[in-house]
């Protein structure tokens, strides 16, 4: 019986550690988007090129590696938050890498059910005063 209790301490990591998947599941995603932005990006480019319409393709093509750019950044700092999550740090990294979601919610709108998920789900762990103790002890 006693097998199955745990401690608070390992419940607190337990949760970090989930969470800490969760950003580097997401960050994964969030990478897959940043490739289909360049993608559409060349393909807007090359469309224009063929059609003969290259400015007026430009500045869709430009927009779509912008938000490549953006997908990059956050995905990398969401699974960089994720590795420092389940190792039992970065309390910061994650909360920067939750701000950096929020604008993931309009601008890739598939993602954004997982995006809202993990932005609650974070917010109910990372809320928990013994959860920051945790996460940042000093």
């Amino acid at each position: 019986m006693s097998d199955d209790i745990r401690s608070p301490d390992e419940a607190i990591r337990d949760r970090c550690r989930t969470l800490g998947l969760a950003f580097v599941m997401h960050g994964m995603i969030i990478g897959s988007w940043a490739l289909f932005c360049v993608f559409g990006g060349l393909m807007l480019g090359t469309l224009g090129l063929v059609e003969g319409d290259f400015l007026m393709m430009l500045p869709l093509g430009g927009f779509y590696f912008v938000l490549a750019a953006y997908a990059a950044v956050a995905s990398a700092l969401q699974i960089w938050a994720g590795v420092q999550l389940r190792r039992g740090t970065g309390l910061l990294w994650a909360m920067g890498a939750l701000a950096l979601a929020v604008p993931g919610l309009v601008l890739a709108l598939y993602c954004g059910p997982f995006t809202l998920g993990l932005m609650i789900y974070a917010l109910v762990v990372l809320v928990d005063k013994d959860v920051r103790a945790y996460l940042d002890p000093a």
